[in-house]
């Protein structure tokens, strides 16, 4: 038994005359993320990406994937958390989560800048961003649409085909959207269509069909929800 618990179930005896033994949750949790690249086509085969650096936002608890692109840091466990994943010559990701007490695990497909610069390219935003960052949230539902609060930021979809688009006002079958061109900061993003009941897999918490996810510089923010399929 923890000191902490027995100080308090001494206070207990003093105060009721019995104790329960009170079991205190980790601090910290694993975060092991395992990143490859690149499975496009003229990008080659996916294979593990060595040496891409994880690090919890705005820290310096990093760690560098290893030649199975594997990486993990302890991060505070059931709290807010935002990681980064960045390597030369590749597009840089930030994910928003609460970590459970038992770590969670993560697989990630990373992407060339060639490849970002040429998507990001039929959405007439220049890559890498300047001064603003961009957010892209998988929902897996066709017909879902996103709206970002108290923000601006150019809105797209992500086509049958799998590029960035501009002429969409709802996911397809790809089920992803999201916004570029966005000023860093945290923000709510707002889904409504064919989205319903939905909660956060890959974000922060907030109200019913609403999550929360910071942006920075340079950076894509990788969200994701699960929603109750019409």
């Amino acid at each position: 038994m923890r000191l902490g618990a027995k100080l308090f179930c001494w206070v207990l005896v003093l105060l009721v005359g019995g104790c329960a033994e009170v079991i205190d949750e980790p601090d910290t949790a694993p975060l092991t993320v395992t990143v490859s690249c690149c499975a496009r086509s003229g990008e080659g085969d996916r294979a593990p990406l060595e040496g891409v650096a994880l690090c919890q936002l705005d820290t310096l608890n990093c760690a560098l994937t290893d030649a199975d692109g594997v990486a993990t840091i302890e991060v505070p466990a059931y709290r807010e958390i935002a990681y980064t994943l960045r390597k030369e010559g590749y597009m840089s990701y930030l994910v928003a989560r609460v970590i459970p007490a038992n770590g969670y695990q993560s697989v990630t497909n990373e992407r060339t800048d060639s490849w970002a610069a040429d998507m990001y390219d039929g959405l007439m935003t220049p890559y890498p961003e300047r001064g603003t960052g961009s957010i892209l949230v998988g929902v897996s539902l066709e017909g879902a649409t996103l709206d970002l609060d108290n923000a601006t930021g150019k809105p797209f979809y992500v086509d049958e085909e799998g590029r960035l688009s501009l002429g969409l006002t709802a996911t397809t079958s790809y089920g992803q959207g999201g916004f570029v061109e966005v000023t860093p900061g945290v923000y709510e993003v707002k889904l409504g269509g064919t989205a319903r009941s939905c909660v956060p897999t890959g974000a922060w918490p907030d109200v019913e069909n609403s999550i929360r996810v910071p942006v920075r510089e340079g950076h894509l923010t990788i969200a994701s929800v699960l929603c109750v399929r019409p």
